[in-house]
């Protein structure tokens, strides 16, 4: 919707200076001094609005009424392009499902890997062999999976 204040009033084509004592017309959708209506006793002039009394079919008139039909198309195709954006509950839940997975199968690495090390110095108490590939693997897989919830 294009801004009340400091349009030029439909009727009397004096500056609004405030919201308080101006609207847009709900049937032309013109801004209006509320002081330049014309009063519903009063006789309404050929092609002007039953509400306001401006002349709806002057240049200016359906300018103001094209820049309207503008303003709400540009505001629907951006709502549009925001919900296209965002992704649906499918993709959520599959994102969700997905990082789950990765911590669950970084917790099993690191965990088989102190299995390995643990059996492997009970076998040769002489020398620890440490399974720091698959730590590490875990360790990559639990951050990626905290990173995508």
């Amino acid at each position: 919707m294009p801004q009340l204040v400091n349009s030029a009033c439909a009727i009397c084509l004096q500056r609004i200076a405030s919201d308080f004592d101006a609207g847009f017309c709900r049937t032309c959708g013109l801004p209006v001094h509320s002081a330049c209506r014309t009063p519903a006793a009063e006789p309404i002039a050929e092609g002007a609005c039953r509400e306001c009394g401006a002349a709806i079919g002057s240049r200016r008139a359906i300018r103001e009424r094209l820049n309207a039909v503008e303003d709400d198309e540009r505001r629907a195709r951006e709502q549009d392009r925001l919900r296209a954006d965002a992704p649906t509950e499918a993709e959520v839940r599959t994102r969700r499902q997905d990082a789950h997975a990765d911590v669950i199968t970084g917790v099993v690495a690191i965990i088989g890997s102190l299995l390995f090390t643990v059996l492997a110095f009970a076998v040769n108490q002489s020398m620890v062999i440490l399974a720091t590939g698959a730590i590490a693997f875990g360790l990559f897989r639990i951050v990626r999976g905290l990173k995508r919830e």
